[in-house]
């Protein structure tokens, strides 16, 4: 690592650490929101996440247009590669993803790396579809203003434009390897290799039932923690939550920076401040445990794999 990778990790740290501990100072330890769990639907979450892990290998099985790889390694890789993505955030989390086809299975970066822009480039389309559409039918575009002081608002759209600028350089940095022209040509070329009709709906479809497994997660998760959502608010949470990832905000495992987003999505379906933070940290901590026990046997089964 770089002194300027190794000076921004210590300053998202030390950002993740006040921002949790900012949270904590405001949870009323007298009104335990939490106060009992549905267990029943824990196995309904972790059946709708490897559905959807499923559903994704099927995507890159379809993109990466290589004959001799099985989609159940990429599932194995999927799994691996969903938890690491969501500790290290932003960049590098999700190099591992081609990191893991070319060390295990010889698959060359900028193939990888193609299958995972045309995943995420969909996957972004559908979550600004959705986070619109969402919002629109919750009215919140047009009240938002009875949630948040305009100051505030427009502080926020200003910082959301410097952060969007920021990302998308910053990402662009990352996923083409210091802009080599090489790199650049390969991944553009795999890209070409999709882009028919038949196989872009095929991949649209695809897509489609992958968030739709994601968001009977995210149903699961409120239900799971006795929080009974209808589905449009759930979208806007599954939808906006998302789209904050795209955002070079978050520290390792986004503690604090996920936490304060899905807070402020809350407040704006009038949750109060208390309910908002703990049910906030309750479900980042529960998906990040059932990512962990779902990559745990990944890793292993996919590095006994290797032929």
């Amino acid at each position: 690592m770089t002194i300027k990778e190794i000076q921004s990790l210590v300053i998202r740290i030390a950002l993740s650490l006040i921002l949790v501990l900012f949270l904590i100072t405001k949870i009323d330890i007298k009104d335990i929101v939490i106060a009992q769990v549905e267990w029943q639907f824990l196995p309904v979450i972790v059946v709708a996440n490897l559905c959807a892990y499923l559903m994704r290998s099927f995507f890159y099985k379809i993109t990466l247009n290589v004959e001799k790889l099985k989609i159940r390694i990429l599932f194995l890789i999927t799994g691996v590669y969903n938890f690491i993505s969501s500790l290290i955030p932003f960049g590098l989390g999700h190099l591992s993803y081609p990191y893991f086809l070319k060390k295990y299975h010889g698959i060359v970066i900028s193939r990888g790396v193609s299958s995972l822009v045309a995943y995420n480039g969909i996957r972004v389309l559908f979550l600004i579809f959705i986070f619109l559409w969402s919002g629109v039918s919750l009215r919140l575009f047009q009240e938002i203003h009875l949630y948040f002081p305009k100051k505030i608002l427009l502080l926020l759209f200003i910082l959301l434009i410097v952060f969007l600028t920021v990302g998308i350089r910053y990402f662009g940095r990352n996923i083409f390897v210091g802009k080599v022209e090489e790199f650049k040509i390969e991944v553009k070329n795999a890209l070409h290799e999709n882009v028919q009709f038949a196989k872009v709906v095929l991949l649209i479809g695809v897509s489609i039932v992958t968030m739709a497994f994601n968001v009977i997660s995210v149903y699961y998760f409120f239900a799971f923690i006795s929080q009974s959502l209808s589905i449009i608010p759930v979208l806007f949470i599954f939808s906006a939550g998302n789209l904050s990832n795209l955002l070079p905000i978050h520290g390792p495992g986004r503690l604090g920076s996920y936490e304060a987003v899905n807070s402020l999505l809350l407040l704006g379906l009038n949750f109060s401040g208390n309910e908002a933070i703990q049910i906030s940290f309750a479900i980042h901590f529960l998906a990040l445990f059932i990512q962990l026990a779902i990559a745990v046997p990944c890793y292993f089964l996919m590095k006994s794999s290797i032929t």
